[in-house]
């Protein structure tokens, strides 16, 4: 868990999926995020991606082949990788390796070399980057 904190929020963000997992508002001494009780949902701000929602069948096409991929992508079931942390953000990657291919097949077929990151940068009001990468070239 990696945390950033400023005079008005701390925030606290999970390896897994890179997920979000508390908002704390220091002025007001309260939580904003839904704390993932397990008796109604177990998630707190799940990254979508590459899709949010689902696609007809559990499938999609992509250059004429046809691919698996589960509810809102795979992004929120991978463990990203802790790139770096600032004053004010924090930033994970997930990378199209041999090890995120082991564990989600999902990755491996979407392409072979994808970098993945996102950042989250905590100020007066938290702000959300999202920068995807496929490395390798067009067919």
């Amino acid at each position: 868990m990696e945390y950033l904190e400023n005079e008005y929020l701390k925030i606290a963000v999970a390896e897994h999926g890179a997920e979000l997992s508390s908002i704390y508002d220091k002025r007001n001494n309260r939580e904003l995020l839904w704390q993932a009780d397990p008796k109604f949902w177990n998630r707190h701000a799940p990254v979508l991606f590459p899709f949010v929602g689902n696609v007809k069948n559990d499938e999609y096409i992509y250059r004429g082949k046809t691919y698996h991929m589960s509810s809102h992508g795979f992004a929120r079931d991978m463990d990203f990788e802790f790139l770096e942390k600032t004053g004010d953000a924090v930033s994970f990657v997930l990378r199209a390796d041999n090890e995120t291919k082991e564990k989600s097949q999902d990755l491996a077929k979407y392409s072979k070399k994808n970098i993945f990151l996102y950042d989250k940068k905590c100020r007066t009001v938290l702000h959300l980057g999202v920068l995807y990468k496929n490395l390798t070239k067009a067919a």
